[in-house]
């Protein structure tokens, strides 16, 4: 129904106060990227991480410089000019501290504990380049930092004083850029906090343009193909951009920012608002077409499928909400403001638009050839489903056989830093970091000594070596770090740096010994970062090279079980933690808590079934067209060996949400032609030959609209559009193949 003459310009003004007061929040919105921010903000491991570590922080901030040699690294060219851009970064008033090889040094200690520092390269003398580099490698501890794998690179390990921000930070890496070209590397790579927040974050931004920008001519080309005249174009454009720009204001004016998830938020609201402007300016059309004036098309087209459109927003932000189960911050904003947005682009169709049209539109938009082979093909789909009803039952159940084989092939995996496209410059650093250095995934281990010991004695540090072996042997580790290092630095330091000395020692007095310098020169070895101060509690670091989380959790359920046994419980408090421990189990609870979310959406959605039909059995039809599309996507992944994690868990509670609205249009129009006394027969038939048309043009305009996702560099953003968009495209082939087989049986009943 039209809005009243005497509340139109109300209702203008309200849009308009609204529009500005969105507008403010829309200058504020901000871009964010915090890994912790994917972290379960009540899970207990989360909790254990944030107290328990925090002990071993430190106020410093690291970054790695990755540099390729081509030509290896101890030669007469390479090395030199290493040292003259670590002397160039050293000169960075954001650099504390710049360590390559060049200024890297081994230490002796005398029995009065006088500390002798050697260099480990002598860059004076290029005769001792190659003993330099023979030596370098008996000290593996020291190599596998600064030397690559190939021997084909090196890095520079940056200690920032303090860590840039904004322009400054901007400026900053400018400066890296400029001084490794400088100095003759013109490829480098980075590896940091400090660079992965600036990458994300600039690859956020310009997410929000490419896809912005591309949703905004697909929706003109859309709107022109199908209306052919300005006003058919400007008047639904504008109710897509008010909803957008309500949907990121309200985001702002929360302490939303845009992230890796919101950032899909735009274009999901876009392509929404356009498939409820098409359903409604379809139906609009068709009374045009008949004849009636704007006014009165309108108020038909609005007291025919209002009800509808209102009930898809629902299903479908019932789809958003549903995130909520995430128990994460950016998918529970994800799904709050997403959900509000299509209630947004509701409110804004159903009363704005009509305004506008009745009191903008000058062209009656006529049938045209795109139209009328739409309704020729429909005709055709419905006769070829009226005749061969046993074959699109025989080929469904083969599609649902296919789909529980696949499934059973899906398990929850993720890797750490898979978000980016293997062809973006980020991932080939980390892709550098991962061949030639000690890999990207790190492993941290906590351990506490419960009994009132310290772990400064020796029984302690040959539990600690025999756990460096275990992990060496089993866990596939590249690098190791933990007391028993620095232990064994020590221990070799007090025999004149041989390299055969890295190892525990043996007799008491070295134990002694140790214990001593390790008291004098805690500070200096930067033994925080692992040992407290109390000697009670320290961290055990390795890395290596990122498998997949299925692997780990196995490699980690054989490393608890070997950890029991070694450290006795009624001594030893040992437990896997850290960052990358936590982002595996937020895939597993996210996963899982998604499925929960899924599961109530279609409770959900049942219940609104039930509601409107009255009848159970209308819970089954109306379920099991949109649940195919979900078992299709699922057994496909499976098939592919595409792992649920975080960027994929979320697709099929969009997917859900946006499908079953197609459904409920058909359904409701159906409901329609049978309240008109229509048999069930003749029910069916003109609610395909009608609704039929919408159905498959939105569906249409939906995947493809989905599909500008696969611009996307953001792998959530592209597994989002792919896989979406084929559910959307399995759900259109449902509503119009398999729902009128089903409604057959039920078609001598009255809803």
């Amino acid at each position: 129904m039209l809005v009243a003459p005497r509340y139109r310009r109300p209702l203008l003004f309200l849009v308009l106060v609204i529009s500005l007061i969105q507008g403010v929040g829309l200058s504020g919105l901000k871009v964010d990227f915090e890994l912790e921010a994917l972290f379960p903000q009540h899970d207990p491991d989360l909790a254990f991480y944030q107290k328990k570590l925090t002990p071993f922080s430190s106020d410093e901030s690291f970054l790695v410089l990755g540099l390729p040699c081509p030509q290896g690294v101890f030669n007469s060219e390479t090395l030199p000019a290493l040292e003259k851009l670590r002397a160039a970064l050293q000169e960075v008033s954001w650099v504390r501290r710049a360590h390559a090889i060049t200024d890297l040094s081994y230490f002796t200690v005398d029995p009065f504990f006088r500390v002798t520092e050697h260099a480990f390269t002598h860059l004076t003398d290029p005769a001792t380049f190659l003993p330099d580099s023979i030596f370098l490698a008996s000290y593996p501890d020291v190599e596998e930092k600064f030397i690559a794998a190939s021997g084909l690179g090196t890095a520079i390990y940056l200690n920032l004083a303090a860590v840039p921000a904004g322009k400054d930070r901007q400026a900053f890496l400018a400066t890296l850029e400029k001084l490794c070209t400088q100095h003759g590397f013109p490829v480098y790579h980075l590896s940091g906090a400090l660079d992965m927040e600036t990458t994300y974050e600039q690859k956020i931004q310009q997410e929000l343009i490419l896809l912005s920008s591309l949703s905004l001519m697909f929706i003109v080309v859309v709107l022109w193909s199908y209306f052919r005249s300005f006003s058919g174009v400007l008047l639904p454009l504008l109710i897509i951009l008010l909803a957008v720009s309500w949907t990121l204001g309200t985001l702002s004016f929360f302490g939303g920012s845009l992230n890796t998830l919101t950032v899909l938020t735009p274009s999901i609201i876009a392509i929404v608002s356009l498939s409820d402007v098409i359903h409604l300016m379809n139906r609009f059309q068709e009374e045009l077409v008949l004849g009636e004036g704007i006014a009165s098309a309108l108020h038909l087209a609005l007291g025919d499928i209002g009800k509808a459109i209102f009930l898809t927003s629902l299903t479908t932000a019932f789809g958003f909400l549903s995130l909520g189960y995430a128990d994460i911050r950016p998918f529970v904003e994800f799904g709050l403001f997403t959900a509000l947005g299509v209630f947004y682009a509701w409110f804004l169709t159903i009363f704005l638009l009509p305004l506008f049209l009745n009191r903008f539109l000058r062209l009656r938009p006529a049938s045209h050839p795109r139209a009328d082979h739409l309704q020729a093909f429909i005709k055709r789909a419905y006769g070829w489903v009226k005749n061969r009803p046993r074959l699109i039952l025989l080929f469904t159940s083969l599609l649902i056989l296919a789909a529980v084989l696949g499934m059973m092939r899906l398990q929850v995996n993720a890797y750490l830093f898979d978000e980016l496209k293997a062809d973006d410059a980020y991932s080939q650093s980390l892709q550098f970091f991962e061949e030639e250095f000690s890999g990207i995934r790190p492993l941290t281990i906590y351990l506490d000594r419960k009994d009132g010991a310290h772990l400064m004695q020796p029984d302690s540090w040959e539990k600690l070596d025999s756990l460096e072996q275990y992990l060496w042997e089993n866990y596939e580790i590249r690098s190791f770090y933990a007391l028993t290092t620095q232990v064994k630095r020590l221990n070799r330091a007090l025999q004149n740096g041989h390299p055969k000395a890295f190892r525990i020692p043996s007799s008491a007095t070295r134990v002694e010994l140790i214990t001593q310098v390790m008291d004098t020169i805690y500070d200096q070895l930067g033994m925080r970062s692992i040992l407290t101060r109390d000697y009670k509690t320290g961290l055990i670091e390795a890395k290596l090279s990122d498998p997949g989380s299925a692997i780990i959790t196995q490699r980690n359920e054989a490393l608890e079980q070997y950890m029991g046994k070694l450290f006795p419980s009624g001594q030893y408090e040992v437990r896997l933690t850290g960052q990358a421990h936590i982002w595996d189990k937020s895939n597993f609870i996210i996963t899982r808590n998604l499925g929960w979310g899924l599961l109530t959406a279609l409770g959900l959605v049942a219940l609104l079934m039930g509601l409107l039909f009255r009848s159970g059995s209308m819970l089954f039809i109306a379920l099991v067209p949109n649940l195919l599309p979900l078992l299709g996507v699922a057994g496909l992944m499976g098939w592919l060996g595409i792992g649920l994690n975080l960027s994929t868990a979320i697709i099929f509670t969009i997917a859900f949400g946006i499908a079953v609205d197609d459904t409920i249009h058909f359904l409701s129009r159906f409901r329609s032609e049978l309240k008109k006394g229509q048999g069930g027969a003749i029910a069916i038939k003109r609610t395909y030959m009608s609704t039929g048309k919408a159905i498959l043009l939105t569906s249409i305009l939906l995947v493809f609209g989905f599909g500008l996702l696969l611009f996307s560099s953001f792998q959530t953003t592209f597994r989002s559009g792919l896989f979406i968009s084929l559910a959307l495209g399995l759900a259109v082939i449902a509503d119009l193949f398999l729902l009128p087989i089903l409604l057959k049986g039920w078609s001598n009943r009255s809803i």
